[in-house]
């Protein structure tokens, strides 16, 4: 137990500091990367303590005490209910954008919204939104699936403004990725 309280304070010690950073990261405009921000504020503490709880919850199941390991377990659920509205991921950013213009910044915006409502905003795409919120997605799990696109990039340390230092660089990453398309027989 003392182990999981270690590695639970260092995971929260690790993430609560740049909880802003990681929100701005992935949200699709400032007023979702404000509502992150403020979500990780108590759902970062809640995870720590999820270490604790399983633990504890397991060590009691190893004991033979069951009915307190079944408690804690189902406590760890409940604040896992109440601290994760869960953030719109799995879309791209026009979309996102889209959906925080219309007010659907949580999953739990979406879980709301009424199936047709979204269907006339979003046509197709709001009644695949409608049944992901809840969880329903019929598509079939194909784990090796080979790769949609075939890409290569780089990052610079600091902008190029220097036209063939840029034309030599997107050179090298097209004959990379040439290379690529040629040994994929495409």
């Amino acid at each position: 137990m003392v182990l999981s309280l270690a590695v639970g304070l260092v995971f929260g010690l690790c993430a609560f500091p740049f909880r802003a950073q990681y929100s701005q990261a992935l949200s699709a405009d400032a007023t979702t990367a404000s509502m992150a921000v403020s979500y990780l504020f108590w759902f970062i503490p809640a995870l720590v303590l999820q270490f604790v709880l399983v633990s504890l919850g397991s060590a009691l199941r190893a004991t033979g005490i069951i009915k307190p390991a079944v408690g804690l377990q189902v406590l760890s659920v409940i604040l896992n209910m109440i601290f994760a509205p869960l953030f719109i991921f799995g879309v791209g950013p026009a979309t996102q954008e889209r959906l925080s213009q219309r007010g659907f910044r949580i999953i739990a915006d979406l879980q709301r919204a009424d199936e047709i409502d979204l269907m006339k905003q979003f046509a197709g795409e709001g009644r695949r939104l409608w049944r992901l919120a809840r969880g329903i997605d019929d598509r079939p799990v194909v784990p090796d699936r080979g790769a949609k696109t075939i890409s290569n990039e780089t990052t610079f340390e600091t902008d190029i403004r220097d036209f063939a230092t840029l034309e030599r660089t997107l050179w090298r990453l097209s004959e990379k990725v040439s290379s690529r398309l040629k040994s994929s027989d495409l």
